[in-house]
């Protein structure tokens, strides 16, 4: 079946997209449903969002925005609550397609919205692992069956889920994009925000503070650069179990003073525009937001040498690349950013570049369109769990 006539048809019949999610913070996949689900109400979509978990600035931000925000609770991972709940919200908002984020959403949420049967289910994945180890990775394994589609960001994440029996024609690659509204941005007053030094130079690393996200390497690194560059400082957004380790091992090593940590911070695009450097350190996320905005904004971009990171950075063009986990080899990249204006200029100009041509949120709201007219015209994911 031709795709237009069904894309036109169901824009008539104002095709309905339940996102479910297990929060709405400040992070950056919660960024790009806000992103998507005003895009895909300027197409005519109805939108609606459900949250499992913690509800914060973008369950704020989609309520101001006229979205309808469920919020059925449940901290407890086994809590049989809020799964009723969604079953409710299931029930009463009868969407077309289901769309599930975050590793909750993927995982219970999932199984509720493929259990309803009447609407086939799309999932969204950042990491290049299938889940977090545990009860999530054995759920997530034994729904694919019943996926209409992963949506993951790089190539090269989608080809490493094929190496693990995802079927290939169920993963599709949508990059995430930034928002066009958000430019130009209006830098942070760090020194008065941070009581720096005039002269100060910053570095900025985001995300949720976890185990092997790279921030203790950060910190380190850090402290090797502050022997040539007395006045750098390192900033750190986002929040997570791992920050009050974090902070003790910046006192431990006597540079507390020079590491700054914001928390979840909806200034987070400010705080780009104001750094000198931006850090994309972590082994096992697939493509940061924060890595496509600092390349939307031309910032230069010191990124982990991973697969996904290599989709986006060409090493000496986009961006600079080190070894996951080298301390000197990232200090030695930022150093070159640091003392070279002329190649600072030049990746920025390059950076911008591919973002306009590759992560632009009206051709990400587009594909995600696409797709969801795509399976519902397909055969219905069979329900049928894969076995262990």
């Amino acid at each position: 079946m031709a795709l237009a006539p069904v894309l036109a048809s169901a824009l008539e019949k104002a095709m309905r997209v339940l996102h479910i999610t297990s929060r709405l913070t400040a992070g950056g996949s919660e960024q790009q449903l806000l992103l998507l689900a005003k895009g895909l109400r300027e197409q005519g979509l109805d939108v609606q969002v459900c949250c499992l978990g913690e509800c914060g600035a973008a369950a704020e931000e989609l309520r101001q925005a006229g979205f309808h925000v469920d919020s059925i609770g449940g901290e407890r991972a086994l809590d049989p609550r809020p799964l009723a709940r969604l079953w409710k919200v299931l029930r009463r908002t009868r969407p077309d397609v289901v769309h599930t984020w975050r590793p909750m959403g993927n995982s219970l949420g999932r199984a509720v919205a493929i259990r309803y049967r009447k609407a086939p289910v799309i999932a969204t994945a950042h990491s290049p692992e299938l889940a977090e180890p545990g009860w999530h990775r054995w759920l997530v394994r034994r729904l694919h069956s019943g996926t209409a589609r992963w949506i993951v960001p790089t190539e090269s994440m989608r080809n490493s889920w094929a190496e693990r029996k995802v079927p290939a024609d169920r993963i599709t690659v949508i990059a995430p994009a930034f928002s066009p509204s958000s430019f130009p941005l209006k830098p942070v007053d760090v020194q008065q925000e941070l009581a720096l030094a005039r002269g100060s130079r910053v570095v900025l690393t985001a995300g949720a503070l976890l185990p092997r996200r790279g921030f203790k390497e950060a910190i380190w690194t850090l402290d090797i650069l502050r022997y040539v560059y007395p006045n750098l400082h390192l900033v750190i957004a986002g929040d997570g179990p791992e920050r009050s380790r974090l902070e003790q091992f910046a006192r431990d090593i006597q540079i507390s003073p020079h590491v700054h940590f914001l928390g979840w911070t909806s200034q987070i695009r400010n705080w780009l525009a104001a750094c000198d450097v931006v850090w994309i350190l972590s082994p096992r996320e697939g493509l940061p937001l924060i890595a496509v905005e600092a390349l939307a904004a031309g910032k230069p971009v010191v990124a982990s040498d991973t697969p996904a990171m290599r989709d986006v950075i060409a090493d000496g063009v986009t961006g600079l690349l080190a070894t996951p986990g080298d301390k000197p080899a990232l200090a030695r990249q930022t150093r070159r950013l640091l003392d070279d204006s002329g190649l600072r200029e030049r990746l920025s100009r390059s950076a911008r570049e591919l973002s306009l041509e590759r992560f632009q949120a009206a051709r990400m709201v587009m594909e995600h369109l696409q797709l969801y007219q795509k399976v519902q015209v397909e055969p219905k994911a069979s329900i049928n769990v894969e076995p262990t």
